[in-house]
């Protein structure tokens, strides 16, 4: 379906929303003949055994010179612009790029790096809907498009965890018998949530720890907070210690699979990890706020949708 592993190939990304596609489609492929450069560093880097190197911008023409790669694959960014500087030398130099999208939204905003429009000879989307949106974006005036599903949900369709539940927590003083609700939420104050959605992830917080706390759990769940890598964390932070629940804990960095993979319940918005979550048989609710809004997530029709603190207390109730 994707005949482009012939020859040696340079991997590029920087969110983990484009990171993790790009190291399964390395990891699925067996690809041998590869490079990959990255301007951030993530835990899960380790479940790929896979070398990644650290991007430096003195470098970039001296790379290409020396490693000579017969094609550039990358992921899509919104807090850097490294794979668009890499799409833009490998086109100057006639090279073939190719870069995949892994969500739903600004699809157009993710090529633009100042002031100029910078498109991969091909894009890879995950379903119809992408392919609705890059149509309607006019990303196909400019690249070649091609479904190709998920290449992360494709490696975690195999995965199991490395460690057992009770060692994986114990890392945090966790007991191995307590019950777990995984707050994920997408950070969408980074967008500016509250003025284009009326809402974003501290207004999610809100109306969680009230439901939470609405209802009699004889369990005594333990919210954890995972915080998005882009997330502002003394934003969230503030706003979760005024609205707390009884027990409650902040992580930044660990295993996302197996933090997902051992928790009861996960509860986002429209994050990727929500459909990760999925693919690893977790019981999902999500959480809107405002009702009227384009929901991202909604052909793929996961997990429990609640837009009112009493509907998300019912949902909870449904599997705590």
């Amino acid at each position: 379906m994707i005949n482009i592993v012939k020859g040696k190939g340079l991997f590029i990304f920087s969110d983990p929303g484009g990171a993790k596609p790009v190291l399964s489609f390395i990891y699925n492929k067996k690809i041998k003949n590869y490079k990959i450069i990255s301007d951030r560093k993530y835990n899960f880097f380790n479940d790929f055994n896979l070398k990644v190197e650290n991007y430096n911008i003195k470098s970039n023409n001296e790379l290409f010179k020396a490693y000579k790669p017969d094609y550039v694959f990358t992921g899509t960014s919104y807090t850097s612009k490294i794979e668009l500087k890499f799409i833009s030398k490998a086109k100057d130099l006639n090279i073939k790029t190719y870069t995949f999208i892994d969500h739903y939204s600004r699809y157009k905003d993710r090529f633009k790096f100042n002031g100029v429009y910078i498109f991969p000879d091909v894009i890879f989307l995950t379903d119809n809907k992408a392919k609705k949106i890059a149509y309607k974006a006019g990303l196909n005036l400019y690249s070649k498009i091609f479904i190709s599903g998920n290449f992360f949900h494709e490696y975690l369709n195999k995965w199991k965890p490395k460690i057992s539940k009770k060692i994986f927590f114990s890392s945090f003083k966790i007991n191995n018998n307590q019950k777990i609700i995984l707050f994920a939420p997408d950070p969408l104050s980074n967008i500016d949530g509250k003025k284009v959605l009326l809402f974003d992830e501290t207004d999610v917080w809100i109306d969680l720890s009230k439901a939470i706390n609405k209802i009699s759990l004889t369990s005594n769940p333990l919210l954890i907070i995972k915080f998005h890598p882009n997330q502002n964390i003394n934003y969230l932070k503030r706003i979760v210690k005024e609205f707390p629940v009884k027990k409650y804990l902040f992580v930044n960095s660990t295993n996302t699979n197996e933090l997902i993979y051992y928790s009861n319940i996960v509860v986002g918005i429209y994050s990727s990890l929500l459909i990760e979550a999925e693919k690893l048989k977790k019981n999902i609710l999500r959480h809107i706020p405002n009702p009227k809004i384009d929901d991202y997530l909604d052909h793929l029709k996961k997990g429990k949708i609640s837009n009112t603190v009493n509907e998300l207390a019912n949902n909870l109730k449904l599997f705590i």
